[in-house]
């Protein structure tokens, strides 16, 4: 679900559309939680200057 939730925000949904991809499992206000939890871990990974990318496969995340 949580990969499923991560694949609406790089296609850039809103939090509604996204908990209707989700069937309604979460609402879109933990969803609204969830993002920032994403976004902040996504701000603590360090990349090269040359505009290396994070390896978001690998990451973990405790939502």
């Amino acid at each position: 679900m949580r990969f499923r939730f991560v694949e609406c925000m790089i296609e850039g949904f809103s939090l509604r559309k996204c908990a209707e991809q989700l069937n309604d499992e979460v609402t879109h206000v933990t969803l609204f939680y969830w993002r920032h939890k994403i976004l902040s871990a996504l701000k603590q990974i360090p990349t090269e200057a040359d505009g290396a990318y994070a390896n978001l496969y690998n990451m973990q995340l405790t939502i």
